[in-house]
């Protein structure tokens, strides 16, 4: 009989609580533990490989930007706008990195946050268990607004990601048309082979020079004709 009083069941009341706490613990760590701790090194790994997804991003578009219209302004006679037109892409990039990197920052912050709000629930619990506490809760709405917010900036953060790789692909493509509009036939072959063409072409213009024309062979025509001369010239002429 216990004259309608409630038994006390907490660890206190309650002799075989540390007994059934510990089978409980055991339970939880064979069985709940191992994928939880799983599911998080899933979740660091994905951090490392974003973390340098995202470096890669900008080492990709800011080298492209940096090398690119110099090298196309050498090699082409593309003008400074259509160079810059094309280059548009490559900045997109850049931001659209620097948002993704900026909403994983945030997303991480507000993870932290959330978690500590569930520090501070957990501590209430615990408090409410062993020492009958009346303390009060945390409001469950700033928790809510932690979710949100997180889902949001991981969302923002995947889509700037893809359109920074995208803006790549896109850059590398106009700078690749641009380079095919304004293909200078200058430099279309070797240096040596333009230096060899260009010598060609100034003999071909310029005209011979004297010591070169008495060393050139005679003509046919001129030959013949000289011939004919010396035929019809007299003998004595001709000897002398």
């Amino acid at each position: 009989m216990n004259n309608g009083q409630i038994p006390d069941l907490g660890p206190t009341g309650d002799p075989n609580f540390r007994a059934v706490r510990s089978l409980y613990l055991e339970d939880w760590a064979t069985g709940v533990l191992p994928l939880n701790e799983t599911g998080h090194g899933m979740v660091q790994h994905s951090v490392n490989y974003g973390s340098t997804a995202l470096q890669a991003s900008y080492l990709l578009n800011g080298g492209a930007l940096a090398a690119l219209p110099a090298l196309l302004t050498s090699l082409t006679g593309a003008g400074a706008a259509a160079i810059a037109t094309a280059a548009i892409p490559f900045v997109v990039g850049i931001v659209a990195t620097a948002v993704a990197s900026f909403s994983a920052y945030l997303n991480f912050q507000w993870l932290a946050a959330m978690y500590w709000f569930d520090s501070d629930q957990a501590a209430v619990n615990l408090r409410r268990f062993y020492e009958k506490s009346t303390v009060s809760s945390p409001d469950p709405k700033k928790r809510a607004l932690w979710v949100r917010l997180v889902t949001i900036s991981f969302y923002i953060g995947v889509v700037a990601a893809s359109v920074a790789l995208g803006a790549f692909i896109w850059g590398c493509v106009a700078f690749i048309d641009l380079a095919r509009q304004h293909e200078n036939p200058k430099h279309a072959s070797h240096p040596i082979e333009q230096a060899a063409s260009t010598q060609h072409s100034e003999n071909a213009t310029s005209p011979p020079h004297p010591s070169e024309q008495a060393t050139r062979p005679l003509l046919p025509k001129t030959a013949n004709a000289l011939s004919e001369k010396a035929r019809t010239l007299p003998k004595g002429a001709a000897g002398k």
